[in-house]
């Protein structure tokens, strides 16, 4: 099966906690840490910079998802 059918197979795989198989064929360590802390979860606290937003003076394209 080619990626593109198994990321499109994942995108529609439910419980969530499954999506990872479904695209990679293999826990993702990563996905699952995603979907086991929350955004409010101390996990997230060393890599937040939300509170230096405010002191950025050049331009800035920031995305996430």
């Amino acid at each position: 099966m080619s990626q593109d059918k198994k990321t499109a197979r994942a995108l529609w795989t439910l419980p969530l906690a499954e999506a990872d198989i479904a695209a990679f064929g293999e826990r993702s360590p990563y996905f699952q840490d995603t979907l086991t802390h929350d955004a409010t979860s101390p996990r997230w606290d060393g890599i937040d910079h939300s509170h230096r937003v405010a002191d950025v003076t050049v331009p800035v394209s920031s995305v996430g998802g």
